[in-house]
């Protein structure tokens, strides 16, 4: 349970309202050197969307990079060993897939909060289907972007539940099941040009429907709420400036370091298979 933000009505902070103002939900959290925050809440679909829609563009730049690598004649393929090259196509393919199925899980639950139905389905696309039905949205099933949230989705499962299959393909024509190799492949980019082309007219269809779910309501208040915690209104720069003695109650926050990643996990790059050793020996950390 998190820390009590000690709220507390006082008239000396009430103030006066005009009849059909604006009211805010806010959301409260309690730090322990700035005292209670109030922040202002949002619609977080809208959020996780911008954020696969813009991990989406860095991916795409990075595919214009591919003719880069030279092709081994020989072997009729293209190698790539640059591992910084690599990180990067995996953090924007993960965030690409994971921010896309965060999205939809949003999207229900605005949906579901207007509409007074509680959510429905053990999996995305269950609740998904809820969700619509109880709005009156129309949902094609046999959509290919529909399709396209169903092949995120995959790639998400593959990203955060993680089996030797998925991690490196025993079998070539299982390439598609490793997520690095998806993000590599045009199948990545197509996919999510399909979703976000179908997601888009859904989230439009949504927003012209919702407001007909408004409903009439009263809200009990309690007025002049106020924190009766503590807090510091120093920067950080300006505890620097003072004595340790002075500090005290400033805002300076001092963050333990980071665990060194052992070097295997850091620089690694082959499959310990390739090398003819095991697992244990690949991972081990030459500097221990």
């Amino acid at each position: 349970m998190g820390r009590n933000p000690r709220l507390k009505a006082s008239p000396s902070r009430a103030s006066d309202h005009a009849e059909g103002t604006t009211v805010v939900p806010i959301h409260l959290a309690v730090h322990q050197q700035l005292g209670t925050i109030g922040c202002q809440a949002f619609r977080l679909w809208t959020v996780h969307y911008e954020h696969s829609f813009d991990s989406f563009e860095q991916l795409t730049a990075l595919h214009q990079r591919l003719v880069e690598f030279p092709v081994n004649e020989r072997a009729a393929v293209r190698l790539i060993s640059d591992v910084g090259y690599l990180k990067d196509i995996y953090r924007c393919g993960t965030t690409m897939v994971s921010e896309a199925v965060r999205t939809i899980q949003h999207f229900c639950e605005e949906i579901e909060r207007t509409t007074g139905h509680p959510p429905v389905g053990s999996t995305v696309n269950e609740r998904l289907r809820n969700a619509a039905a109880s709005a009156g949205l129309e949902l094609d099933l046999s959509s290919p972007g529909y399709a396209a949230l169903t092949e995120l989705q995959s790639q998400r499962d593959a990203i955060e539940h993680p089996t030797e299959e998925r991690v490196y393909a025993s079998s070539p024509e299982h390439w598609d099941r490793v997520p690095l190799s998806w993000f590599l492949s045009e199948r990545s980019l197509r996919c999510f040009e399909r979703y976000e082309q179908w997601f888009s007219g859904l989230a439009t269809a949504w927003e012209a429907i919702s407001p007909s779910f408004a409903r009439a309501g009263e809200l009990q208040v309690e007025r002049g709420i106020g924190s009766d915690l503590q807090y510091s209104t120093r920067s950080r720069q300006e505890h620097r400036g003072r004595s340790a003695g002075q500090g005290t109650g400033a805002y300076d926050i001092r963050l333990s370091p980071l665990p060194r990643l052992p070097h295997a996990y850091a620089d690694y790059q082959q499959c310990p298979a390739d090398r003819g050793v095991s697992d244990a020996e690949a991972f081990t950390d030459p500097g221990q």
